[in-house]
C-alpha cells in the first residue's frame, strides 16, 4: 500500500519542507544580457526571498541597476519558470514584465522595459532584453 502526501501550495519534496523558490533564491548570479540585440552587457545580480510567500522572489540589480528597487517575480507551481508581472518598481514611470525558465543553474529571462520617450514627440518606447543568469 502506498501513501502520497499533498503539499501545501508553494512547497515540494517528500516532506513538503522545501519552498519551490528555493532553487532560485539567495544565490549570486553572473548576468549576460542583450538589449534589443545590441552587444552583451555583463553584471552581477542576486535573487532574494520575498515576504509575499513561497512563490515570491525579489530580483536585485535587474537591467544592470535600471531600477532602484527590487523587481518582484513569481515562481511557477512546477518551479521551473518565473513570471515578472507588469510592474513599475520605482517612481520613474518605467515598467517591466517578462518570463524566465530555470535549467541546470541557468536562468534565462526574456523581458521588456517600457517608458515614455519624448524624442521627437511623446510616445511609449519598449526595449527588449534577453538575460542569461548563471549561478557559478
Amino acid at each position: 500500500m502506498s501513501c502520497s502526501r499533498v503539499c501545501q501550495a508553494g512547497y515540494a519534496n517528500p516532506n513538503c519542507s522545501i519552498e519551490i523558490r528555493a532553487a532560485y533564491e539567495n544565490l549570486y548570479y553572473q548576468v549576460t544580457e542583450n538589449k534589443d540585440h545590441d552587444s552583451a552587457d555583463t553584471y552581477s545580480a542576486t535573487i532574494i526571498s520575498s515576504p509575499a510567500g513561497p512563490f515570491a522572489l525579489q530580483m536585485t540589480n535587474v537591467a544592470n541597476g535600471s531600477f532602484v528597487n527590487n523587481v518582484n517575480a513569481l515562481v511557477s507551481i512546477t518551479g521551473d519558470s518565473l513570471t515578472i508581472a507588469l510592474q513599475a518598481p520605482d517612481t520613474n514611470a518605467r515598467y517591466i514584465q517578462g518570463l524566465g525558465t530555470l535549467s541546470n543553474n541557468v536562468l534565462t529571462i526574456n523581458y521588456t522595459i517600457s517608458y515614455q520617450d519624448s524624442t521627437p514627440v511623446i510616445h511609449t518606447q519598449t526595449d527588449s532584453f534577453l538575460s542569461i543568469w548563471v549561478h557559478p
